[in-house]
């Protein structure tokens, strides 16, 4: 088993040395919207990332990261005004296509989601409240252009799913989370 790996692994290897490899930071910014009855829209959707680009060859990339999410919702409804927020940090995988510059990205990732609730008319109306869910899972891809060797920007598009098992206790036992927005990284 460990020779047929191997076998596997050595065009890896062999073009490893040939292509650079980089360390990343970023962030996100980003419109989301929640899927539900009430139709929450987005307010504020923030990541803030930083990962290792591992680049075997000229043409791909597998890109790891760990990511900071600060998300937000707004409504207006029945008269009164307020607002929702999660925090969510994820680990996240992407496969990486390069062409001449260009970089078009497949993932997904997998995160714990911490819910707090906020205000209505202006006031607190949830003062230390928050419900932690059992688990974030999304897919996502993106398409971007690398500037300078050390600069990429692009556009990502991005489903959330956000679990909790205690059903019973709350409206909904999953989220989905749609978002559309733009991508800032540097490599290092």
């Amino acid at each position: 088993m460990k020779k047929f790996l191997l076998i596997l692994l050595l065009p890896t290897l062999i073009f490893a040395s040939e292509y650079k490899s980089h360390f990343f930071a970023g962030g996100i910014i980003a419109h989301s919207q929640i899927e539900s009855s009430a139709k929450f829209c987005g307010n504020g959707d923030f990541h803030v990332l930083g990962g290792w680009e591992y680049r075997p060859v000229s043409w791909f990339s597998l890109s790891p990261a760990l990511v900071f999410e600060r998300n937000g919702w707004s409504w207006d409804r029945a008269g009164h005004e307020g607002s929702i927020s999660y925090f969510n940090p994820y680990l996240r995988l992407s496969l990486d296509f390069h062409v001449k510059g260009v970089v078009v990205s497949f993932g997904g990732s997998y995160g714990r989601p911490v819910f707090f609730w906020g205000e209505l008319d202006g006031k607190e109306t949830t003062p230390n409240d928050s419900l932690d869910m059992d688990y974030s899972g999304s897919i996502f891809y993106s398409i971007g252009y690398t500037i300078k060797e050390h600069y990429r920007a692009g556009l990502i598009q991005r489903l959330d799913i956000l679990h909790q098992s205690d059903y019973e206790k709350y409206l909904y036992n999953s989220v989905k989370v749609f978002m559309i927005g733009v991508f800032f990284i540097y490599l290092f």
